[in-house]
């Protein structure tokens, strides 16, 4: 039985080992992916604004600087907003947990009256 057991698994291995230098044969060699640069496509636009190369760098500097500052100051405000809804959930936490507080309470006095009732 453990022969049988080891001679399956020798053959599937061996089996297995096949199909792998098989398929390695058969891939291309040339495949591209999707890191790497694709010299033919040339005419792809950019994201980035293209740079003024006639102009002095300090003009883009400065332009550059006035970005950085205005983005500086709307991620200020929204860290500012932010604060202010944490102080929100906060408080609306503690309002749930004193609301979890009553409702047991008036729970508790529920079944407090029914006992009261059945033992009467």
């Amino acid at each position: 039985m453990i022969h049988n057991f080891i001679n399956i698994l020798i053959f599937t291995l061996i089996f297995v080992f096949i199909l792998i230098l098989k398929q390695q044969l058969f891939i291309p060699n040339n495949k591209i992916e999707n890191f790497e640069n694709n010299n033919n496509n040339t005419n792809i636009k950019r994201d980035k604004p293209p740079y003024k190369l006639n102009e002095p760098l300090t003009h883009d500097a400065f332009i550059l600087a006035q970005q950085n500052a205005g983005n500086i100051n709307v991620l200020k405000n929204r860290v500012e907003n932010l604060e202010v809804l944490k102080n929100k959930v906060m408080d609306n936490s503690n309002k749930i947990k004193l609301l979890e507080e009553d409702l047991e309470q008036i729970l508790q006095e529920q079944i407090n009256m029914t006992l009261q009732k059945n033992a009467m």
